[in-house]
C-alpha cells in the first residue's frame, strides 16, 4: 500500500490524478479538483481493516460546476452521496 504521507505534494497529487477521471457528482470528464475523504471510522467504509496509527482516503473529483453549484460544504455534499451510495450497497447484498 501507498503511503501518501511520504510522497511530495506534486507526486501525491500524481497518484490521485491516476486514480479519479471523473467528477463524483455528476460523472463529468472535466474536472476542477481533486479531493480525499479520510473517514473518522475507516472500517465502516473500507472492507480491508486499518491498522492503528494509520489512515484510509477515498479520492474524488468535482468538476467546475459541481464544485461552484452550492455553498454547502463540498466535503458534506460528497460524504452524503458517500453515505447514500454505501445504502445502495448494503440493500444490494442483503436481497
Amino acid at each position: 500500500m501507498l503511503n501518501l504521507l511520504n510522497l511530495k505534494p506534486a507526486d501525491a497529487l500524481s497518484f490521485a490524478r491516476s486514480l479519479v477521471n471523473r467528477c463524483f457528482l455528476c460523472d463529468s470528464s472535466q474536472l476542477h479538483v481533486i479531493g480525499a475523504f479520510q473517514p473518522d471510522h475507516p472500517a465502516m467504509w473500507l472492507e480491508m481493516p486499518v491498522r492503528q496509527g494509520k489512515a484510509r482516503a477515498l479520492f474524488y473529483g468535482l468538476c467546475r460546476r459541481c464544485l461552484k453549484k452550492s455553498r454547502r460544504s463540498k466535503g458534506e455534499i460528497v460524504e452524503e452521496k458517500l453515505l447514500a451510495l454505501q445504502a445502495v450497497e448494503r440493500q444490494a447484498t442483503v436481497h
